[in-house]
């Protein structure tokens, strides 16, 4: 059985839902319904957030070594107001009133999608046998063994000295 059907509609969300819309028409016969990404990933999230118990959680006493002991904290009745941080292609930092009220209050075209990209660029010729399968984990792991003042620019670095 195929996955989609002739004329079978497809919901479809961002940058995707445009670049990939003649291809997915073209090559399944369904129907493409496009949708707004954040409206959706508002909607989603409220619908998460005031039925699913344990969707909201935060770990106590987190170290670098060990994440800390997983707590739900159950906000369904009390959600608004809370602040989204949206990270993709770019970042995109949201204030939620209610169900129906939001805006993107700040942000950045720099996000994860920037950040693999150069860390996969600054990573290459370390690891080419990876770049092509290289995640942010990979970066996460490869900072945690790594030391930071070989990196970072330091005040000494600005007005000399130690």
């Amino acid at each position: 059985r195929e996955r989609l059907q002739p004329k079978e509609k497809v919901a479809a969300t961002g940058g995707g839902a445009y670049k990939y819309a003649n291809l997915l028409m073209e090559k399944t016969d369904c129907v493409l319904e496009k949708f707004d990404e954040l409206k959706s990933l508002l909607f989603g999230l409220d619908f998460l957030l005031h039925n699913v118990e344990d969707e909201c959680f935060y770990y106590e006493n987190p170290t670098l070594e060990k994440a800390g002991e997983k707590m739900i904290y159950n906000i369904s009745q009390d959600a608004y107001p809370y602040l989204l941080c949206n990270i993709g292609s770019g970042v995109s930092i949201i204030l939620v009133e209610g169900p129906h009220r939001y805006n993107r209050v700040s942000g950045s075209c720099i996000g994860g999608g920037t950040f693999i990209g150069l860390c996969r660029l600054l990573c290459d010729r370390l690891q080419p046998e990876k770049s092509k399968s290289f995640k942010g984990s990979d970066a996460f792991m490869m900072a945690f063994d790594g030391v930071a003042n070989n990196v970072d620019m330091t005040v000494g670095d600005i007005y000399g000295g130690a």
